[in-house]
């Protein structure tokens, strides 16, 4: 915006801009300044409109729709939605004729009748001692209610992360939490991984959020906006970095 206020057609208060004064005149220099002239390649006019070049970063933010393989007493979907109590209630008000079976009997067949055990946006479960001692680490001072006080609360929910199964204490995630945990396992070893290396692990971390609804993961870094580079490109190569 500065550089249109700038370079505005010289003349008195009657001036007006006309279209033969645009092409003619500023318009050429405007857009040689904001990287898009006539000699600029066609793509690069989306990608550095309404930006000027070096004026702006871009990040990015992908929601992650996760796909769990497994047997349905080992995978969370299934396993929560017939922990819940809707299920249960549905199943009591259908046994005593208090509503129809139709919707029972279709949600028992989504969990019966899958022989490719594929089961979408699911979270993910597994054993906690799975989990390194670095990576426990994390996960229970993520569990905190204020992760600055490591002797502090758990946060009221935090059942829901921890389940039992079958008498084994479990850890249940949404899948962008469990990149995270990747991460920490990778970087968690003291004799094995650079202090370097674990210190920019342990920073990245920070980029793994959930909402309880939508697994995100957001960018590492700004990316600056160039010439060379473009917005699009940019971006795309750093949330393939990112993944």
């Amino acid at each position: 915006m500065s550089a249109v206020t700038m370079l505005a057609p010289s003349g008195g208060e009657g001036d007006r801009w006309t279209p033969e004064t645009w092409t003619a005149g500023e318009l050429p220099r405007i857009l040689d300044l904001l990287g898009t002239g006539p000699h600029a390649p066609p793509e690069l006019f989306a990608e550095a409109i309404p930006f000027t070049l070096n004026d702006t970063t871009a990040g990015a933010e992908n929601e992650l729709q996760a796909v769990v393989i497994g047997d349905r007493d080992r995978v969370d979907f299934p396993l929560t939605i017939e922990a819940s109590n809707y299920f249960q209630n549905l199943r009591k008000r259908a046994e005593a004729g208090d509503t129809s079976r139709r919707l029972l009997n279709d949600l028992q067949n989504y969990l019966d009748d899958n022989p490719d055990r594929v089961w979408e946006n699911s979270w993910v479960r597994f054993s906690r001692a799975r989990l390194s001692r670095f990576a426990d680490t994390v996960f229970s001072r993520d569990l905190k209610a204020d992760k600055a006080l490591a002797c502090g609360p758990e946060r009221s929910d935090a059942c829901k992360f921890t389940p039992v199964l079958c008498g084994e204490a479990q850890v249940r995630v949404p899948v962008s939490y469990l990149l995270k945990l990747a991460l920490a396992d990778a970087v968690g070893a003291p004799d094995e991984v650079h202090p370097t290396v674990r210190t920019t692990g342990e920073r990245l971390m920070g980029h793994f959020l959930n909402d309880n609804s939508s697994p995100e993961i957001f960018s590492f870094y700004p990316v600056p906006v160039t010439r060379s580079f473009g917005m699009g490109k940019g971006v795309a190569r750093e949330t393939l970095k990112r993944f």
